[in-house]
């Protein structure tokens, strides 16, 4: 499977928890994006830098999409009900927001701006906003609701509540890349199916060559292909606590 550990952070998988019950209602709208000031580091020798230059100085596009996509995307069930159809890309300060379910993808190496990776997403019952983690339900929505202590305590994913003492322990990106890791070998010791397919790892990084070839062509729509050949329509659980 693809190894995306932004899909395992405890707060990723705290809104996954609260969109699987409801506590968001539909959802109708995502944000998604990698914001990290890195532009000094894009200037410098290290071998670290390389990659990302050389992609930056040959290439217009989003080129690091699927940190921030992956959470969302398994928010609103791609390939497990739903697919991506088509992406707009821009590489200005535009915004474009589609009909019906969208999801806002941002990418800036260059922006004097703290590191992001966005982690909205809005639906008919409320709005949860990362960075700093923050709600906005209904019917409470005139302000922002950042004491999030008794919505972790009531909806907090029992995977983490299960092994957060080990995975702090253990760190990594907060303890994420110890809880992949854990539960991709936990899905192969049940023989149960994995959470992530070859197909979610073919569309979330499909992100990268199609805003290219968008920009190129003057912001125009592309196609997202439909990698998974009709099998998005049948569900899936996703990051489920039973193994």
């Amino acid at each position: 499977m693809m190894l995306e550990n932004c899909c395992y952070g405890e707060t990723e998988m705290f809104v996954m928890n609260i969109v699987r019950q409801g506590v968001l209602g539909e959802l109708t709208h995502g944000e998604a994006g990698y914001i990290h000031p890195y532009a000094e580091a894009l200037l410098s020798t290290a071998d670290s830098s390389v990659w990302r230059r050389r992609y930056v100085m040959k290439l217009n596009g989003n080129l690091y999409p699927t940190h921030g996509l992956g959470p969302v995307a398994l928010y609103m069930d791609i390939h497990g009900g739903d697919r991506f159809d088509y992406l707009v890309s821009m590489s200005s300060c535009q915004r474009s927001l589609g009909r019906c379910r969208s999801i806002m993808v941002e990418f800036s190496l260059a922006a004097p701006r703290p590191y992001s990776r966005i982690n909205l997403v809005s639906g008919t019952g409320g709005t949860f906003a990362d960075y700093p983690p923050r709600l906005a339900l209904k019917g409470k929505e005139d302000a922002w609701e950042s004491d999030l202590a008794p919505y972790f305590e009531k909806y907090g994913h029992p995977l983490w509540r299960q092994q957060k003492k080990e995975a702090l322990k253990s760190g990594g990106h907060g303890g994420m890349d110890y809880l992949l890791n854990w539960r991709l070998v936990q899905c192969l010791r049940a023989g149960r199916p994995l959470d992530m397919t070859v197909y979610d790892a073919a569309a979330w990084s499909s992100v990268f060559p199609l805003s290219v070839a968008s920009v190129a062509k003057g912001s125009v729509p592309v196609s997202v292909p439909d990698f998974t050949r009709g099998q998005w329509k049948t569900p899936r659980p996703l990051l489920a606590a039973d193994v």
